[in-house]
């Protein structure tokens, strides 16, 4: 699990780059992982100003689903 963390930084990174202007990105994963989850995106809006968390959301396992992390992060029209 830790050595996917600095790929998904980097995935994340990549994509934020074609985030115009008032855009979302969408960083979602298949677990419930904070190191994964919340401190990723805490990490990702604390090196970019330019964009601020609109919503975030973690599904709790359950007998009909895995469980899966949700972050809409939106680009500022600064």
């Amino acid at each position: 699990m830790d050595s996917l963390i600095p790929l998904q930084k980097e995935i994340l990174e990549n994509a934020s780059r074609g985030v115009k202007k008032d855009g979302r990105l969408v960083y979602s994963t298949c677990t419930i992982n904070k190191k994964e989850n919340e401190k990723q995106v805490d990490a990702f809006l604390k090196d970019h100003p330019d964009f601020e968390l609109e919503k975030m959301q973690t599904l709790f396992p359950d007998e009909r689903q895995d469980g899966f992390f949700m972050a809409c992060l939106k680009r500022k029209e600064q």
